[in-house]
């Protein structure tokens, strides 16, 4: 009885192949580069059943949708999160918001804004007004927030609230640049306390920011959805 972890290979062009490597007049050169090329195949069998993910992929002519090896888009993410658990470690905790700590978070924001110059930037200072609003009304929006600490420093934070039965928007997503990791560690954090059960995660367009588009699709969306303007016709705009 063979193992069950013991795979034949009996391909057609594989047995071809080791025909020609037995053949005694077979060559030292030609065998070698037989042997090559029977490892390729037998790569190719050892890798079927890898598990694939999708992908967005933009190519010359539209973006679509394909295929690639599960478990590396997200590789670099790790790899801060990673960082940050290291530089941190025993310095670091995640905490819900709540009426213990918002102020706290706002104090985070209101530096965060002071080092951006939000002030100074038209639509810095449009989002921040936005950001003031979820926190007047983040009970009565129903709103979920996550702090993320550093010793008792609030160093990010995050907002959002569920969208529908299988998607959670994620509204707010503030963090120091100079702490290493913190953007996608409240990223992580806040997904993994209040995302889990839903399919999607909602994370709002870039209002045309193509900075901000980029920290975006660094995440590998698996969906983009093309926003429109509705106007009557023969309106004045």
């Amino acid at each position: 009885m063979y193992n069950e972890k013991v795979h034949i290979l009996d391909h057609p062009l594989l047995q071809h192949k080791l025909t020609i490597l037995r053949d005694e007049n077979t060559g030292v050169k030609e065998f070698r580069e037989i042997v090559s090329e029977i490892a390729a195949l037998e790569c190719y069998e050892a890798t079927r059943d890898l598990p694939l993910e999708d992908v967005q992929v933009k190519t010359p002519i539209t973006t679509g949708t394909f295929k690639t090896l599960a478990g590396k888009k997200l590789h670099s993410k790790r790899n801060f999160i990673n960082r940050f658990k290291a530089e941190q470690e025993g310095n670091w905790r995640y905490e819900p918001i709540d009426a213990r700590n918002i102020g706290d978070a706002w104090r985070m924001n209101v530096e965060w804004c002071a080092e951006m110059g939000c002030g100074e930037d038209p639509s810095l200072l449009e989002e921040s007004c936005a950001v003031r609003n979820c926190f007047e009304t983040f009970d009565a929006l129903g709103l979920r927030g996550g702090l993320l600490r550093v010793g008792d420093r609030a160093v990010a934070f995050s907002m959002g609230r569920p969208l529908s039965s299988d998607t959670f928007i994620v509204h707010i997503e503030k963090a120091f640049a100079s702490v290493a990791g913190a953007y996608p560690m409240i990223n992580q954090q806040f997904a993994a306390h209040n995302c889990a059960e839903y399919r999607y995660v909602n994370r709002e367009d870039d209002v045309g920011d193509e900075g901000l588009r980029k920290a975006k699709l660094s995440y590998r969306p698996a969906i983009l959805l093309e926003k429109y303007l509705v106007s009557e016709k023969g309106a004045k705009q």
